[in-house]
């Protein structure tokens, strides 16, 4: 009877822990200086062509509130062209209300000043769900 109880609880924790009913957006550099609505709850998905064996990447400016970086990946090409591009992707999630901008800038770190080959920044404005 007790192992019975255990496992409702435990599945009803697990039900509690489950999707919020968020949805993924997901943008890329032709959605530069979009505003964008998001919920909380929500997840965003950025994915911008990179190309480290060059030594640039995208570096990311400070998070808008509201904001929290889940990971940041680099997707190789397919193929088997040496030095092709492949994708820099980054996955955050809505965890509070906030507004702000997204800023990522292509670029060289070791360069000395870094400058930004290129820049992407999306507006963005987070509501409750």
């Amino acid at each position: 009877m007790k192992s019975w109880i255990a496992l409702v609880a435990a599945a009803v924790l697990l039900g509690a822990c489950g999707d919020d009913g968020g949805t993924t957006v997901e943008l890329d550099d032709t959605d530069s200086l979009s505003e964008v609505s998001l919920d909380v709850g929500d997840q965003l998905s950025v994915s911008l062509e990179a190309n480290p064996t060059t030594g640039y990447s995208w570096d990311l400016g400070p998070l808008p509130d509201g904001l929290q970086l889940v990971s940041s990946d680099f997707e190789e090409p397919g193929g088997s062209l040496v030095g092709a591009p492949g994708m820099q992707l980054f996955v955050f999630d809505v965890v509070g209300l906030g507004s702000g901008i997204l800023r990522l800038e292509y670029v060289r770190v070791f360069d000395d000043p870094v400058i930004a080959e290129k820049i992407v920044e999306y507006v963005l404005t987070i509501d409750g769900d």
